[in-house]
Order: C-alpha cells, then structure tokens, then sequence
C-alpha cells in the first residue's frame, strides 16, 4: 500500500468539463470530502467550497438552486451548510462528466481511500489517497490516456495498520459511513437521517442501516477489540 499526493493543473480539469473556468472568479477552493459513483457517468459530490468573501446566505443559496444547477452545469445541488464567517458552503453536487474523468473520479470514490480531502484551486488540483500499486497504475493509465500534465508529489509505502480501522471495510461499508458522517449523521442533534441516506445511495433504508451497523461494528472492534463472547 501506497501513501500518493498527485498536483495536477487545474486548467486540465476544466478543459475535460468537470467544472467551468469561471468557478474561481468568486471562489478560493473546492474540496471533495467524497466522490460517489451512482449510475451511469454522473459523480456525486460531497463538497466544501470555500469563497474569497462572504457570499449568500443559507436562505438565498436554497431558493437559487435551480439557477444554480443551470449556471454551473449541474445534474444535483444541496446546500447542506454555511459555516460561521458565510464563506463555507458544504453542498452535495451531481456532475456529469465525460468517461474519463468519471474513470478518475469512480476509481477515486470507490476504490482508493482518501488520505485527505482532494483540493481543487485556480492554479492547481492535490489529491492524496492511499493505494495498492496496481490501483495507482490504473490512475496514472487513465490520467495518460486523457493527456493530462500530472506531478507526483508524494509516494511512499505504508504499512497496512496505518489505514485502520477504515482499511478492514468493505468498499460499500466505508462509502456509506463516509457520506453519513460527512452529512452530520453523527452529530447531535443529527443533520441527516437514514431516510436521506438512502435517497442519496440509491438503496433501501434497511439497507443503509444494515450496513453502518456492520461498519460500525468493524470501526469499534478495531479500536476495543472483539469482546463477542467475552464473558462480563
């Protein structure tokens, strides 16, 4: 397993179409918590854009989703969050995307764990994740075969204990806890339900309770060990 920091120009990303050029003129960053390959060539995203000043508040943002959606080209918009200062948005984006930037972004969302949120700025573009060999010759096949200008920045080997206890889930458990999580499933009060959760997956509720209390279990185990069995 490999600890990989790839920079690629952000200007690339925008010539594939994954977001218009004009995307930075009012905002810092975009930072894909994570990326969910739904159906078909479409990603959803679940994203935190920073603005340069304070912009809209959670009111107005809401009621121009539609035009929103049409300005930037956009299949889903929710605004989930507007930090303190007003120039944090957490939102939830459906893009579509030409087949290989859905390549990039599919084998990013469901195959390799993110080190760190993926960064995207005017000038440059750093995603961290953590990946098998073969899984990072795959990436790098698929950013050559779109022409894309890539750095490596960092690359070292890791042993496996340094990804638990996300590293012992199954790749649909650690989906679902990712979106739950960085939906506020977990807050008190909680920002989300199972019922949204599902919508969101494409699954049935029972479903996504099912496997969050497998995961749960798995994460909870790795931090306190197995005690099934162990007697009081």
């Amino acid at each position: 397993m490999r600890l990989v920091t790839l920079s690629i120009p952000t200007a690339g990303l925008v010539e594939l179409g994954l977001f218009p050029g004009r995307f930075f003129e009012h905002n810092e960053s975009l930072e894909v918590l994570q990326a969910l390959r739904l159906a078909g060539e479409d990603i959803t995203l679940l994203a935190r854009i920073t603005r340069r000043d304070p912009g809209p508040s959670t009111e107005e943002v809401r009621s121009r989703a539609a035009e929103l959606r049409e300005k930037y080209g956009l299949g889903h918009f929710e605004l989930l969050e507007v930090n303190d200062e007003g120039t944090g948005y957490t939102t939830l984006l459906r893009v579509s995307m030409t087949k290989g930037m859905g390549e990039v972004f599919g084998l990013l969302g469901s195959d390799i764990l993110p080190a760190r949120p993926f960064t995207f700025q005017a000038e440059r573009t750093r995603i961290s994740f953590h990946a098998t060999d073969a899984q990072l010759r795959s990436l790098r096949g698929i950013l050559d075969r779109l022409g894309m200008d890539y750095d490596v920045e960092k690359s070292r080997q890791v042993a496996g204990t340094d990804l638990q206890p996300l590293g012992n889930l199954t790749q649909r458990q650690r989906h679902l806890l990712q979106l739950a999580h960085g939906l506020g499933y977990y807050k008190s009060p909680a920002r989300t339900d199972l019922s949204h959760l599902a919508e969101i997956a494409g699954v049935s509720k029972a479903a996504v309770s099912k496997q969050l209390r497998k995961a749960e279990e798995k994460v909870m185990d790795e931090l306190f060990g197995d005690v099934r069995g162990a007697s009081d």
